[in-house]
């Protein structure tokens, strides 16, 4: 790792995701390689808050940073002393997220809780069939359905059926995600180009408080 990192011309992440690589980054490693200079950070996607938990408390660098992958997570990350969620879903509904961080970062957990069940809802689109490739399947269909970009899924994956298309339209309709058909990329782009998801139905309560994104 330390040959890989002296090779790199930008700072590196660690990144584990132990339910795809078969491998994870033993604590242990994780300290160690903090030390060197040029690896600022790890994202951690297994799932286990808990493995997160102890890299921050073992880790002494100031400038490194903590990130959770499971998107559930991002509240109870930010409570721990991480920085945030790099999660697909903010590719969909980004005022959620940023919602949901700044409430964390407050500690105001009814806002929490609300967003939490919003995020509950929003991961229904991962899970329309079995296997880890149902999650990129669904997230890719719901930004296709809002025009962002296309569905097609690398092979030999497949992409969404029209009935799950169908399925994930309804969902994006109760989160208030559904685009205007008429409505192209270009349209949803606002001047100084930043995506615009106002459509985004946040609850009332919650949306007077979310900064723009």
């Amino acid at each position: 790792m330390k040959a890989i990192v002296a090779e790199q011309p930008l700072p590196v992440f660690l990144y584990n995701i132990p339910g795809l690589t078969k491998t994870a980054y033993e604590p242990d490693t994780v300290v160690r390689l903090a030390d060197e200079p040029r690896v600022v950070g790890v994202k951690d996607s297994s799932g286990d808050l808990n493995y997160l938990r102890g890299l921050r408390a073992r880790v002494g660098r100031d400038d490194w940073s903590f990130f959770v992958g499971t998107e559930s997570q991002l509240a109870d990350a930010v409570l721990a002393g991480c920085h945030g969620c790099v999660g697909g879903g903010a590719n969909l509904d980004p005022r959620t997220f940023v919602a949901l961080y700044e409430a964390a970062v407050r500690r105001d957990m009814s806002t929490v809780a609300v967003l939490q069940e919003r995020l509950r809802l929003l991961d229904r689109i991962y899970r329309l069939a079995p296997g880890t490739a149902s999650i990129m399947r669904g997230l890719k269909c719901a930004l296709s359905c809002l025009g962002v970009c296309n569905d097609r899924m690398a092979d030999p994956l497949r992409s969404c059926t029209d009935a799950e298309r169908r399925v994930i339209r309804g969902y994006l309709a109760e989160l208030g995600l559904s685009a205007p058909a008429a409505t192209s990329l270009s349209d949803r782009i606002s001047s100084n180009g930043s995506w615009d998801s106002k459509e985004s139905r946040l609850p009332a309560a919650v949306a007077a408080r979310v900064s723009p994104v």
